[in-house]
């Protein structure tokens, strides 16, 4: 299950999202800040990825956000729902001193005070977080029955 900010639902529903063709990213957010989603203030990755105030990002010297690639977007009727799916994406040899909470997946833009945040999968919607890394790849698996997420060596 993901979380989505508000004003996001607005940009689906007037087409001025795409997932499928838009340039989405992945930040992945850690647990060393307490960080809890608000779909009314959480509008943009600069509202939670703001210098470790809201949410903080990896240290890692390793870690840098990832791109989405081979995304889509299917109807399922049998499950009533709309199902994203995209290329796996991994984080290589991420080391961190704390667990990863969470993820953001975005739209980038110019900075992070443009970059329309699509949604948000945190550690209070997956039992598969939060995950220690201890230098391993950190894995985004997308699949139709739901977010994998692993740290494997």
């Amino acid at each position: 299950m993901s979380q989505i900010p508000n004003r996001t639902k607005t940009l689906y529903f007037t087409d001025s999202l795409d997932l499928e063709n838009d340039d989405l990213r992945v930040a992945l957010y850690d647990d060393s800040t307490s960080f809890s989603f608000d779909p009314d203030d959480h509008e943009f990755v600069g509202d939670v990825l703001d210098d470790g105030t809201t949410a903080a990002e990896p240290t890692d010297e390793s870690y840098s956000r990832q791109s989405l690639d081979g995304q889509s977007v299917t109807q399922n009727d049998t499950d009533n729902q709309a199902v994203f799916d995209a290329d796996d994406v991994t984080f290589p040899d991420l080391e961190t001193t704390d667990d990863i909470q969470g993820l953001i997946v975005f739209r980038e833009e110019t900075d992070d005070s443009d970059s329309t945040i699509a949604f948000v999968i945190d550690s209070d919607d997956t039992t598969d977080l939060p995950v220690e890394t201890n230098g391993t790849d950190f894995v985004i698996e997308w699949s139709a029955d739901g977010v994998q997420i692993a740290s494997e060596a």
